[in-house]
């Protein structure tokens, strides 16, 4: 992963677009694409305020990262015509998600197999859409 910073933002009236250059910390790589002018201008409004402001989208992406014990591993950005610039987030936990699991009683008793069969045969979708809690084995 390459950890890039903001390099510069600047408007192009031609294009009606804002050019957007990122650079990595070693100032060896530089990113340039385009961006929606409100969308340009958000996001300098929001770096203007510095890493101590309040950001209170980031700060809750943030704060459920931190709480999932996960990081973002990658961010791939893409220009969607009329619409700027789409991102996806590529987001890893830091141990199994299951570790907190509990594990659920099993009836291994004589017949739990076919009482689960029978259930089976019997339900239908319209019976989950109902809240109906009987026809539940």
């Amino acid at each position: 992963m390459t950890l890039m910073r903001l390099r510069e933002v600047t408007p192009c009236r031609v294009h009606r677009r804002t050019i957007v250059v990122l650079e990595d910390a070693q100032r060896q790589l530089t990113l340039t694409f385009y961006a929606d002018p409100h969308e340009a201008s958000r996001l300098v409004r929001v770096l203007e305020r510095g890493p101590q402001a309040c950001h209170p989208v980031y700060d809750f992406v943030r704060g459920l990262l931190s709480a999932f014990e996960a990081g973002v591993t990658r961010v791939v950005l893409d220009d969607v015509p009329g619409e700027g610039i789409g991102s996806v987030l590529h987001v890893q936990w830091a141990g199994d998600a299951l570790v907190h699991a509990e594990q659920l009683p099993r009836d291994t008793g004589p017949g739990a197999d076919a009482t689960l069969r029978a259930w089976v045969d019997r339900v239908r979708p319209d019976d989950f859409s109902r809240g109906d809690a009987g026809n539940r084995p």
